[in-house]
């Protein structure tokens, strides 16, 4: 249903590189995702498994007419740092430390929701 790819900028970290190195060599990439047909929305499914030390997503698709019950998030960009990495979709992507937080206190371990 979703087989043409589109792209949306993002920071990916290279294979092996620390957290703290991303802080001072960020290295621009783009993050791949699926456009949305028409009568769609796109929702992240947030998920914090228990033996993971933080949360991770995973786009999902679903039709505007029947869409599952799902949390809003409004948040302000912030500092550029510090960033933090979260994996989405198997992607590794830098986030700031506004979006790090706000999720964290979305889910909790053991727990997912759909934003």
């Amino acid at each position: 249903m979703f087989s043409s790819k589109g792209f949306a900028k993002g920071f990916l970290l290279k294979e092996g590189q620390s957290h703290d190195s991303m802080r001072s060599e960020t290295v621009a990439s783009k993050f791949q995702y699926s456009p949305l047909s028409e009568g769609c929305i796109r929702l992240l499914k947030l998920e914090w498994n228990a033996n993971r030390s933080s949360p991770h997503g995973t786009l999902t698709y679903y039709a505007k007419t029947n869409p599952p019950e799902y949390k809003a998030l409004s948040y302000v960009w912030g500092n550029v740092h510090p960033q933090f990495p979260f994996s989405c979709n198997e992607q590794v992507l830098s986030i700031r430390q506004n979006l790090h937080e706000a999720l964290r206190r979305i889910v909790k371990p053991g727990e997912s929701v759909l934003i």
